[in-house]
């Protein structure tokens, strides 16, 4: 598969497989989002899945919540130690975790393979970063899928972005 070159807003052009399938999912509020998120993870397609969060409080929330669901789910941020860091990559790289919560500081330069779930909890600012969390899957010919979970209002910022274009939309009632 050759890469599709896309403009993310600015003058830099920025490629994304072609084997990347973008879906967003809407929830009416942003209390639907956890449960949003457990349903995305846990399907029988999600394999391993990197999460992406805005804060480094929001990736601990979302680590404890996915443990608490019986996930074997790690942390990655910018305030943990280098070897802290070093483990949770370890045990996703491994398979003893299936789902790595990381903020975009901790997440710059990742690159696992097999990964084949992407979910953007909270929107990032802006278009670059938007493509940066989903080209970490579908690589190296890969089919991946990155998942963005959002609101209304959400949704209609990143309908402006370029980048944002081929995302395929739908609503979410995520089960109780």
């Amino acid at each position: 598969t050759r890469p599709r070159v896309m403009n993310a807003g600015g003058s830099n052009a920025s490629t994304l497989p072609e084997s990347l399938v973008l879906r967003g999912h809407i929830v009416s509020a942003a209390d639907q989002k956890p449960a949003a998120l457990y349903h995305l993870i846990t399907r029988p397609d999600a394999g391993r899945s990197l999460v992406f969060a805005n804060t480094r409080d929001r990736v601990e929330e979302l680590a404890r919540f996915l443990k608490g669901r019986g996930l074997a789910a790690e942390a990655l941020h910018g305030k943990m130690l280098q070897p802290e860091r070093d483990k949770s990559m370890m045990k996703l790289r491994n398979g003893s975790a299936t789902v790595l919560v990381a903020t975009d500081v901790a997440a710059r330069g990742i690159d696992v393979n097999e990964l084949e779930t992407v979910v953007q909890y909270d929107m990032p600012d802006q278009p670059e970063t938007f493509m940066h969390r989903s080209g970490r899957t579908a690589r190296a010919g890969a089919v991946g899928t990155a998942h963005l979970i959002a609101t209304p209002f959400e949704q209609e910022k990143l309908k402006n972005w370029p980048a944002a274009k081929s995302v395929q939309w739908a609503a979410l009632r995520p089960p109780t």
